[in-house]
């Protein structure tokens, strides 16, 4: 993969192989290991923190029983391979609310591996805010080997 500058992972396990997210974690920190290529994975808000001390993410308080758990888990579980692995990996979690309809505000905060909220309490963000921060960070070269979040500045009427 040398020649990248980065490379972004953009991908959904199908339902019934989450673990997955950890074979395709392990496979690419290998891969990159040794590399100068830089990886920037879109991860999960269930791989946020939701306090200081860094001790409960969402996904710990979200019942098993949701649809959708077994993917929210697994990503969270990949978060933490990425995490601790020799590859250059910025593991980038959208918001909670992780809005395919929204629009491009430019109105954003990135943060560290602590979920956000805005001054309302929510925790949204656009797909389309999301990919121009992304795209941002790519051509700044920021965040690297870091967990970071982002989420909208203000709530939408």
């Amino acid at each position: 993969m040398e020649g990248f500058d980065a490379i972004v992972l953009a991908y959904r396990a199908p339902q019934g192989q989450e673990k997955d997210y950890s074979k395709v974690a392990f496979h690419l920190t290998d891969l990159l290991a040794q590399s100068q290529t830089r990886l920037i994975v879109v991860g999960g808000a269930g791989s946020m923190y939701l306090d200081d001390e860094r001790m409960t993410r969402l996904v710990d308080t979200l019942p098993k029983t949701l649809p959708y758990y077994p993917t929210v888990n697994q990503m969270a579980i990949a978060s933490l391979i990425f995490k601790n692995s020799a590859a250059n990996v910025t593991f980038f979690s959208p918001a909670e609310f992780f809005d395919p309809e929204g629009k491009e505000t430019g109105n954003y905060t990135l943060t560290n591996d602590i979920l956000g909220h805005n001054a309302a309490g929510e925790s949204r963000i656009s797909y389309a805010d999301y990919a121009s921060a992304l795209v941002a960070m790519i051509e700044e070269g920021r965040y690297q080997n870091e967990h970071i979040g982002i989420y909208e500045n203000e709530k939408r009427s």
